[in-house]
């Protein structure tokens, strides 16, 4: 029978507890950034499809001069609504944490006249 007392028991604790407390502390705060980004970026891709794109919005309403023109007022005045501004990639590692620096950003485009939206996109910046 090992015979351990307990002075080496407190010592074994927080020796644990010191290697324990760091490994855990750095990943868990960077997992749920990534977690909270991916279910971001999904909510927002929904949030596109959810209206006609620039392309099946040429495609149902042609227009000359390859100008927009609104299917309500026949306006060819437009203007855009940023919605959200989002990171395009996280990455966290152990010691190389990095946000990319793009942005991608989900805008609305609507008509300048009536206010009818016109069609989403999003693009990086």
């Amino acid at each position: 029978m090992i015979n351990i007392s307990n002075e080496n028991i407190l010592l074994i604790k927080m020796i644990i507890w010191l290697v324990v407390i760091p490994a855990l502390y750095f990943p868990i705060p960077n997992i749920l950034k990534i977690i909270s980004h991916k279910k971001s970026t999904k909510k927002w891709q929904k949030w596109l499809t959810q209206h006609m794109s620039h392309e099946a919005y040429i495609q149902k309403y042609p227009s000359t001069n390859n100008e927009i023109i609104c299917h309500f007022c026949g306006s060819n005045r437009q203007g855009h609504q940023l919605h959200q501004a989002l990171p395009k990639s996280m990455n966290f590692g152990f010691m190389d944490n990095k946000v990319d620096s793009k942005n991608t950003h989900y805008l609305s485009h609507h008509c300048s006249r009536c206010g009818s939206e016109l069609f989403r996109s999003h693009h990086d910046v």
